[in-house]
């Protein structure tokens, strides 16, 4: 996960999830973020909640950079090198981490009112894995991913990934929501 430390972003059902779940015996989880002024409870309640658990690593991107382009290196670095992102949002408007992920050619799970299961359609369940924010079953989702790219479906990744057609794909979205 890489985003704010803030309660809409879901990170605390992220994390029991992956803890009930024992995904750690195979995976570990990052939870690369920023705490926010307003909310520093949320980030010190996460804090509290992974000092103890297995596979669970917390970043404060905030200690371990200054300036924004160092920031922005540590980030996609490590959008790089992850395996699968996750963005489990209760409620998510147009995230650029997602199609990051995908420009790294990431599996990318994501909650079912996101935009991008509209933007996205021919890629459900291949390369971006829908699930329900308040039953987050990670296990069940896992089994389906196919960890293996070829390098014919990274060339066709890349060759949907045209910020001016996907940005246009998302106005059309937000138009007929209006």
């Amino acid at each position: 996960f890489i985003g704010r430390f803030d309660r809409v972003k879901n990170i605390h059902n992220l994390l029991k999830s992956f803890s009930a779940q024992k995904l750690y015996n195979d995976f570990i989880i990052i939870i690369l973020g920023y705490p926010l002024n307003y909310d520093l409870v949320y980030f010190n309640f996460l804090k509290e909640f992974v000092k103890d658990k297995k596979g669970v690593y917390l970043v404060n991107i905030d200690e371990l950079a200054n300036s924004y382009n160092d920031k922005r290196y540590i980030t996609l670095k490590m959008l790089e090198l992850s395996d699968i992102v996750i963005l489990p949002s209760f409620e998510e408007t147009f995230s650029l981490v997602a199609l990051e992920a995908l420009y790294f050619n990431k599996k990318l799970i994501i909650t079912k009112n996101s935009p991008y299961q509209e933007l996205y359609q021919d890629w459900i369940n291949y390369f971006v894995f829908p699930l329900d924010p308040f039953k987050i079953n990670l296990k069940e989702i896992l089994s389906k991913i196919n960890f293996g790219i070829s390098q014919d479906t990274k060339n066709k990744i890349l060759d949907k990934f045209d910020c001016k057609i996907i940005s246009k794909k998302y106005l059309e979205i937000f138009r007929k929501f209006l």
